[in-house]
């Protein structure tokens, strides 16, 4: 834009947008050398640099990129991400009317080369990003990792829609994408994460279709607080088994008192590991299939499968009820028995 103006002064858009950037992480992590831990090297070396934090997370983010996680897709669960996860995964989580809009941006324009041609500032790094999170990314643990993209696609079809010529279709197409977006907030609220369109199955159902943080980022865990007395009450004053994936350890950060055998997290996890010695450690991951009493078992710990849990015989016993969006309650295993008689 700036070449086919004849105006290289907003060029300089570029150099003072890296000062901001540069300025702002200085003033957040101080001007002072931070160490820097590099994983996965000899000794796991280190080095001291200025906004050394910012840049140790920026390496850690990357290895996990490449190594990838375990990932789970309407009812298929796998080890790296493939290539078309995250385009799925934005998709469903983006209001359907929208996502049907922004395919039929990317169709007009690329009928229209001439269009393409304009847009090239943008297109290019687009494409950077785009290889980088499809091909080299293995990560499919939530769609925020293809904001860049939804944000283009959103400028790029509400300024379709806007120039639409006949002021009737114009007008019918804005009122669509608004009732669309409106729509989205209102069912989703106040746990936005768990939002997916009707292609998803919905904000209730849309767990069958994704999970970890594209639906179930440990929002409820409040929620558990709240009703966790009353739970443990009525389980003859026993606390539930608390089967939990997610990074904090409820135990210690809800004060959510749990019978064994549970799991309490990534915290909870990587403490075990230390602690059990390898055959322990093996029991006490089959013991969290079939636990004895009243149990909560979060949505991706159902789905995701982590850690080398099999949640099946767990899923397969006779469902209470929901404590909000992201929890299971299920019954003992005798009751499930009476049930099935």
């Amino acid at each position: 834009f700036s070449l086919r103006r004849k105006k290289p002064a907003l060029l300089l858009i570029i150099p003072l947008a890296l000062l901001m950037f540069l300025t702002l992480t200085i003033l957040l992590y101080g001007p002072h050398p931070q160490l820097v831990r590099i994983q996965h090297t000899p000794q796991q070396a280190t080095m001291s640099l200025p906004a050394g934090r910012y840049l140790e997370g920026l390496l850690n983010q990357t290895t996990h990129a490449l190594e990838g996680d375990r990932a789970f897709f309407a009812g298929h669960r796998f080890f790296t991400s493939p290539w078309w996860y995250q385009p799925a995964a934005a998709f469903l989580k983006t209001p359907l009317p929208w996502s049907l809009a922004a395919l039929l941006v990317m169709f007009v324009y690329i009928r229209r080369p001439t269009r393409i041609i304009a847009l090239l500032p943008i297109l290019v790094p687009a494409t950077l990003f785009t290889i980088l999170l499809l091909f080299i990314n293995h990560m499919a643990i939530g769609a925020r990792h293809a904001l860049p993209l939804i944000a283009l696609a959103t400028i790029a079809t509400a300024v379709w829609a806007a120039r639409i010529r006949r002021p009737l279709h114009r007008r019918a197409t804005l009122a669509v994408l608004i009732a669309a977006s409106l729509a989205a907030t209102a069912l989703s609220f106040p746990d936005y994460i768990s939002y997916l369109n009707i292609a998803g199955g919905g904000t209730g159902g849309g767990h069958r279709c994704l999970a970890d943080s594209n639906y179930d980022w440990g929002q409820d865990l409040d929620r558990l607080e709240q009703c966790w007395a009353a739970l443990t009450d009525a389980n003859d004053g026993h606390p539930p088994h608390l089967i939990y994936f997610g990074f904090t350890d409820p135990r210690i950060i809800y004060h959510l008192p749990t019978t064994p055998p549970s799991l309490c997290g990534y915290m909870h996890i990587s403490t075990a590991r230390t602690r059990l010695t390898p055959q322990k450690y093996t029991r006490w991951l089959e013991s969290l299939s079939t636990p004895t009493h009243t149990t909560v078992a979060s949505i991706s710990a159902i789905r995701v499968q982590p850690y080398g849990i099999n949640p099946d015989p767990l899923s397969r016993r006779r469902l209470l009820g929901r404590i909000g969006r992201c929890f299971f309650l299920y019954a003992p295993p005798q009751r499930s028995r009476s049930a099935a008689e």
